[in-house]
């Protein structure tokens, strides 16, 4: 995993968030206080979610949020998973999973040796 800042705009100001870029999650999480931040809440929500993950299962819901940027790219209408963060993650206010690149269209390399992470356009 890759820590990594979001950005969220709040009343035309940023909103940063300390996240993870996590490979084997396929989708985005935001935590609930920064839905607040937004004048977002639970009853904004899509619909409710039963998410598996390495911790077993957690319950939380899907919202769609006007934009989220990231590493130089925006997607826009993100519809993200809104869930707290359980065993030892509390300082996580974010996850960037795999959905954001394919939403923005990007390739995503991450080389290893080098500790380097590089964003590029995705090959039509």
């Amino acid at each position: 995993m890759v820590k990594v800042d979001i950005g969220i705009r709040v009343n035309n100001e940023p909103l940063l968030l300390n996240c993870l870029l996590d490979t084997g999650s396929d989708k985005t999480i935001i935590t609930p206080p920064y839905i607040k931040a937004l004048g977002m809440s639970e009853k904004d929500k899509i619909k409710d979610l039963i998410i598996s993950g390495g911790g077993g299962n957690d319950k939380g819901y899907l919202l769609e949020l006007p934009k989220i940027s990231c590493l130089d790219c925006a997607w826009f209408n993100p519809k993200v998973v809104i869930k707290d963060f359980h065993m030892g993650l509390y300082f996580l206010e974010g996850i960037i999973g795999l959905d954001f690149f394919q939403a923005t269209q990007k390739k995503l390399v991450i080389d290893f040796v080098k500790k380097e992470l590089e964003i590029l356009e995705s090959a039509a």
